[in-house]
């Protein structure tokens, strides 16, 4: 089967432009929200180690998932005309989910 390119899609706005890489592979976003929490988490974690000499590596990571939740709320709420939501009902819930659990653990072992 050939690939088809994005030159054969009918890419009128920016939602439809959105949408497109999940025709190809489904869980695209669910790797970008997962980029986006370790950027975030990693970014916290070594700005703390940077100014403070020590860093919280879980806290760092909370703040993280709570961003995420976010962006995958806000994202979940992006669909097009034809009702193709960018993250879709699965993704979300397990965002929010795995995202929640890091922020358990931290509450449980923080305090």
């Amino acid at each position: 089967m050939a690939f088809t390119g994005i030159e054969s899609a009918s890419v009128s706005t920016l939602e439809c432009l959105i949408a497109y890489p999940l025709t190809g592979y489904y869980y695209f976003y669910a790797w970008i929200l997962f980029a986006i929490w370790s950027v975030i988490g990693f970014s916290l974690y070594f700005a703390e180690r940077l100014r403070q000499g020590k860093a919280n590596f879980l806290s760092s990571f909370a703040v993280s998932s709570v961003s995420t939740i976010l962006i995958a709320v806000a994202g979940s709420l992006i669909s097009n005309a034809n009702g193709c939501t960018v993250i879709t009902k699965d993704i979300l819930l397990a965002t929010i989910v795995l995202c929640s659990m890091v922020i358990a653990i931290w509450w449980v072992l923080d305090n």
